[in-house]
């Protein structure tokens, strides 16, 4: 049996929580921007993160050495020829259009990396003297937990979300949406809580699955990340369908893998579904706002039931966006990225942009640097049992799969768990016994 990091080598409990770390990343995780104080978000946002590193610099000249070992000089390798038919692409097709370069996923990879780097830096020099994959990544579900439940606050109570709407900048266009109850729920001091939110919440689930497993023999740490799961479900159904979707479908695998592993505690999932479900149902009828965010949420099922058919006008929307490229467009793509303030061709399909901007051999090449790190991450929950390491990579590559058929969305993984995959960790190399 393989040993045990020990979190909290003082009580064997599990992490002490250092809660105003949680509150810290939460804070960079989610940035909130007010209204009327824009450029304070772009100082605490980028400009402090970018000279703390500036600061540190041999410990940021160590991780970039990582990025060229043996693990993860695959990731480099895609990641640096992605940028160079970036550019390349619209140079030979001379359509003068760098967005995908300097506005879209090249430089946000960058720029969330700079963020999610500061985090790990602050993490390593002042939080834990034996920095550990386990004790991070916990961090980060925190921090998206602390999210949900202050949309849910914002939500319960009316003058908060007015107030909120009023002071958190929004575009004019969220500004009128969220006032309808629709999207009364997709709220927090990030403002309109968009497609990317909702992926936070499912990637977030899978680090408490990666949690669940490592504590399956204590426990009071592993109902504690159960209950993590259920509460970023809840935070699904706040900001989008979409992601609740995901996450069910990676909380089969999770139960799936427990109860191969001889885990008789998923029963309590049905019991705790069947609860939630019988309250929305119950208090939907007594409160308009809960009875809107049924039919809205729910409307798939109530489409089918009325018409026969699984539709929704989100759905209907993103269907008309595919289309089949021309063969040579998926050769090498036709350079452009943006028309104007809109994507080209109207497309928010995520594997179909960069197939449009530079052709589907630079688009494989996103999809290897980041699936590459799936395996990094995997390598590293050696900890783990192999059938618990392979549900966490399917949930990672079912997530990947069923988001970029809606948005794109792998850059996102990548910031995330770049910094995860090179985070100094003392533990590793131990050896099983």
């Amino acid at each position: 049996m393989a040993e045990m990091i020990n979190l909290d080598t003082e009580t064997g409990s599990g992490l002490k929580i250092k809660y105003w770390y949680v509150f810290f990343s939460a804070f960079y995780y989610f940035s909130i921007m007010l209204k009327n104080y824009r450029f304070l978000t772009y100082i605490y946002y980028y400009l402090i993160p970018l000279i703390f590193l500036l600061l540190n610099f041999k410990w940021v000249l160590g991780k970039i050495k990582k990025l060229f070992s043996k693990y993860l000089f695959i990731f480099t390798f895609c990641y640096l020829f992605m940028c160079i038919g970036a550019v390349l692409i619209p140079a030979i097709l001379k359509t003068g259009d760098y967005s995908y370069l300097l506005d879209g996923p090249i430089i946000a990879i960058v720029k969330k990396s700079i963020v999610l780097f500061f985090l790990l830096l602050v993490y390593e020099k002042k939080i834990s003297k034996k920095p550990n994959i386990y004790e991070f990544i916990q961090y980060y579900i925190y921090s998206v937990i602390l999210y949900v439940l202050v949309t849910l606050i914002i939500c319960i109570i009316p003058s908060l979300h007015g107030w909120v709407i009023e002071n958190i900048y929004l575009t004019d266009f969220q500004r009128e949406k969220i006032v309808e109850t629709a999207a009364y729920t997709r709220i927090g001091w990030g403002g309109f809580s968009v497609f990317s939110y909702t992926l936070h919440c499912s990637f977030a689930m899978i680090c408490s699955s990666i949690m669940a497993f490592y504590y399956k023999y204590q426990s009071k740490l592993f109902w504690k990340f159960n209950i993590c799961i259920l509460i970023l479900l809840i935070g699904n159904m706040c900001y989008g369908r979409s992601g609740l979707v995901i996450s069910v479908i990676n909380l089969s695998v999770f139960l799936l893998t427990l109860y191969l592993n001889k885990q008789g505690r998923v029963l309590a999932y049905p019991i705790c579904s069947g609860g939630i479900i019988t309250f929305i149902l119950i208090f939907k009828e007594k409160n308009e706002k809960l009875q809107n965010w049924y039919n809205w949420y729910f409307s798939v099922i109530n489409n089918f039931m009325e018409t026969g058919k699984f539709t929704t006008g989100s759905l209907e929307s993103m269907y008309r966006m595919y289309f089949i490229p021309a063969l040579e467009t998926v050769a090498v793509g036709d350079g452009r990225y943006m028309e104007g303030s809109l994507y080209y061709k109207g497309t928010d399909i995520g594997w179909l942009r960069p197939v449009l901007y530079y052709g589907l051999f630079y688009t494989l090449l996103g999809y290897a640097a980041v699936i590459r790190l799936f395996f990094v991450l995997k390598a590293r929950l050696w900890e783990l049992k192999r059938n618990e390491r392979n549900a966490i990579i399917l949930m990672w590559f079912i997530t990947l799969f069923l988001a970029e058929l809606k948005g794109e969305i792998f850059y996102e993984m990548i910031a995330l768990l770049l910094p995860v995959c090179v985070l100094e960790n003392p533990h590793e190399g131990y050896v099983r016994k």
